[in-house]
């Protein structure tokens, strides 16, 4: 098979499968700085001349890129669209500031003159290294079909590829990336209401665009004094003093912090509180947010925390 740049007709039947897949018009780029911030609805696009899959044990194999393009391309559609782009070897330096060394992100491997039966495979990357002709991945096959920003590849995916193939591109989705939650709370109290005793209490909305599920990661919790903590499945969680029918405990200071894996765009829910006031901080790689708590007993916050 003759050899061809990617910079041709290849790398625009690229740009238009990521149109596809993203849902979104292509942009003017604007470059990829130390702050740029990773949304949930965004792909990295990594193209190449050429790779091939060495089988390991289990279903992982590790993934070798041969000659890859000089830039990561990447396109976002949530909450607005945009492209951007960043050297290879930033973007594999950058790699665990991204969440993906505690979340291996999902990947659809695209191979371009491959037969329809065996040009998609969805794998799982990790630890990615660079070499001398290129760049190397652990890759692990996934079982299922194909999520988040790879869902329209869904009918696509085939269950196995060629173990070398010519010019292909890799589609990074990091939507399933870990951010943190931190609370630092001042003056959590505990009153008998409806019942029960409540403190401080929150919950992730389970639905909509901002739904989002905390990560399974051990939560972090100091509190000034005596407190009980409580997890609600992966819906969030409840802190208070603790108390008894017509003594609760005294109030106190508390800072948690949790990892999150949002669905969409911004990360939804409800704040119920007693006395409490302080800030929520969201963040992620380069990627901070800041919202204030305010104080007073109040029932039903509303919350909605962009992560782009």
């Amino acid at each position: 098979m003759k050899r061809r740049k990617l910079g041709s007709g290849f790398a625009v039947a690229v740009v238009a499968a990521v149109t596809l897949v993203a849902g979104m018009s292509s942009g003017q780029p604007d470059a990829l700085g130390a702050k740029q911030k990773d949304a949930a609805g965004q792909l990295y696009v990594l193209n190449a001349q050429s790779g091939e899959l060495d089988r390991r044990q289990g279903g992982v194999f590790r993934l070798v890129v041969r000659e890859p393009n000089a830039d990561v391309v990447s396109f976002t559609d949530r909450p607005r669209r945009r492209a951007g782009h960043l050297k290879l070897a930033s973007f594999v330096r950058r790699w665990g500031r991204l969440g993906f060394k505690q979340d291996p992100p999902n990947a659809a491997l695209v191979i371009a003159d491959a037969p329809n039966s065996r040009d998609v495979l969805v794998v799982e990357v990790s630890k990615p290294k660079l070499r001398s002709d290129g760049v190397a991945f652990t890759a692990k096959v996934l079982k299922g079909s194909a999520t988040g920003a790879l869902h329209r590849f869904r009918s696509r995916t085939d269950r196995r590829v060629a173990a070398s193939f010519e010019e292909m591109s890799l589609f990074i989705d990091p939507s399933g990336a870990e951010y943190f939650v931190a609370f630092d709370l001042k003056g959590v109290q505990n009153y008998f209401v409806n019942a029960n005793f409540d403190g401080f209490v929150l919950q992730f909305d389970g639905g909509g665009s901002g739904a989002a599920t905390t990560s399974g990661r051990v939560p972090r919790v100091k509190a000034s004094g005596p407190s009980e903590f409580m997890m609600s499945t992966n819906r969030g969680f409840r802190i208070a003093p603790p108390g008894f029918p017509g003594s609760p405990g005294a109030p106190i200071d508390a800072a948690i912090s949790l990892g999150v894996i949002p669905s969409g765009s911004s990360i939804d829910g409800r704040i119920q509180w007693t006395g409490a006031s302080g800030t929520v901080t969201v963040y992620r790689g380069g990627y901070e947010y800041t919202e204030p708590i305010p104080g007073g007993t109040a029932r039903d916050y509303f919350f909605s925390w962009p992560i782009d």
